[in-house]
């Protein structure tokens, strides 16, 4: 899969020649909800014979936008990328939430990924909005296809069963009162700590400012480091640590799954 930057798109310094079709969104997690529209892009890729793509975003919006409300990540960028290859896209665009992006207009943004892509088709989720105070919606977005010879295909909201919409905001609820089970059935997968290149002390101890995920509440929690490692995670308001039982030091604690 191949990685790309706003830089790449700005000065065109990207090697995709083939046209495409894409999605754009956050695409924190990414979830059950968003497994719909993923299927819908690949498959369209595929009959049209298209280049399958992702824009995304390094930081979901709402962190930027409101972060006295923003509790953490449900995923690191390394995981959407391999999330996004696993599931067999051929590009993958992760931008900066910058304020020159922040503050941009909708179409003008749609512009930019446009003519660095040649787009025959565009897919979204229903709610999806973009632009300086997320004022381009699912009219501006129509007329912006239609003028430019883009298809454009909104997929509806996958919902839980039993429940109602799924969302990230939803799942993040979920960690923080250590409901894993539930963010497990509306993930589709084990939600996974990922500690990878963050610095861990010989005692098995993280900086708990250095993670960028959400966290569940302080507390003990039985787990497994690197799928391999039954131990206890620690969580306090300044730190994560790992206990192994017996204690075993770990070189490098690569991802943490609760059980």
């Amino acid at each position: 899969m191949d990685f790309f930057t706003w830089h790449d798109i700005t000065t065109g310094s990207h090697p995709l020649t083939q046209p495409s079709v894409l999605c754009i969104g956050a695409f924190d997690g990414p979830h059950k909800g968003h497994r719909d529209l993923f299927d819908s892009v690949l498959a369209y890729a595929d009959r049209q014979q298209l280049a399958s793509g992702v824009v995304t975003f390094s930081t979901p919006p709402k962190a930027v936008n409101d972060p006295s409300h923003f509790s953490g990540c449900l995923s690191t960028l390394e995981q959407k990328k391999e999330y996004f290859a696993k599931a067999g896209f051929q590009f993958l665009v992760v931008i900066d939430f910058t304020e020159e992006i922040k503050t941009m207009d909708g179409l003008a943004f749609l512009e930019c990924i446009r003519k660095a892509f040649d787009i025959r088709c565009l897919f979204s989720g229903q709610d999806f909005r973009c632009g300086y105070r997320a004022a381009t919606g699912f009219q501006q977005i129509s007329d912006f296809c239609r003028q430019n010879h883009m298809a454009y295909q909104v997929i509806a909201d996958t919902k839980a069963i039993g429940a109602g919409k799924i969302s990230s905001t939803g799942i993040r609820q979920c960690i923080a009162a250590g409901d894993f089970s539930l963010a497990r059935e509306l993930l589709g997968y084990d939600w996974v700590l990922d500690l990878r290149g963050l610095p861990v002390t010989r005692e098995g101890t993280i900086d708990r400012s250095a993670i960028i995920q959400v966290l569940p509440a302080d507390g003990l929690y039985p787990c497994m480091v690197n799928g391999e490692i039954s131990a206890n995670l620690e969580i306090t308001t300044q730190k994560v640590a790992i206990h192994t039982n017996p204690l075993t030091f770990v070189q490098n604690f690569a991802n943490i799954v609760f059980v």
